[in-house]
């Protein structure tokens, strides 16, 4: 037997998501309670983090088997662009975040949160493109998700790196969107609620 979970702030009762982006303009600005994640290279990098297992305070049971893990953003704006979500190394608070630090007195190894290796890990998602109008971007995080579950990384949640398309900035809905909460960020889980039953692991 397996379960479905849908992590979405203010769905369901769930309160656990934290996202924010760093903006390199105004370098010592925190953003984490804007209705927007900004995304240009950089420029703007999003961050978001949910609260996932029962040990952070999240719904699913420490150590479940993660069957897939998909995480969703609503791009509200135009442009075209292809993504990976990197799981993060350091831990970051979302109202103190920058793009010089990662919170009061813990600077990035990197401005922005850009050091491969150090402020995120070099392997990401697969990459996952959204279109040029406004849409969803999904990425396939199953493989950090089990990691977080076994025990092997921490759940610093995930840096929202662009590969390559259309240049111009683009903007995706936070948590704090308040016109329709459908549309905020989102991590949807499947896992098996039997420990001795045997699941599938993603390529």
């Amino acid at each position: 037997p397996g379960a479905l979970i849908v992590l979405q702030e203010d769905i369901n009762n769930y309160r656990g998501t934290t996202d924010t982006f760093l903006g390199s303009y105004f370098n010592t600005t925190p953003y984490g309670d804007y209705e927007d994640l900004i995304s240009r290279e950089n420029s703007y990098n999003p961050l978001i983090r949910f609260a996932i297992f029962s040990s952070e305070g999240g719904p699913v049971p420490d150590g479940a088997a993660i069957t897939s893990a998909t995480l969703s953003l609503y791009k509200s704006s135009y442009y075209n662009y292809t993504y990976r979500a990197h799981p993060l190394l350091i831990d970051w608070d979302e109202s103190q975040a920058t793009w010089e630090q990662a919170a009061n007195g813990q600077p990035w190894n990197e401005p922005g949160a850009q050091g491969s290796g150090t402020d995120y890990m070099a392997g990401g998602s697969p990459e996952a493109s959204v279109g040029w109008n406004p849409g969803w971007l999904e990425l396939d995080i199953t493989d950090s998700v089990q990691a977080m579950s076994l025990g092997q990384q921490s759940n610093f949640g995930w840096h929202l790196i662009g590969i390559t398309g259309n240049s111009n900035t683009r903007y995706f809905y936070s948590r704090e969107y308040p016109d329709d909460p459908s549309l905020r960020p989102k991590l949807v889980i499947y896992y098996q609620t039997d420990p001795n039953a045997n699941f599938h692991p993603t390529v």
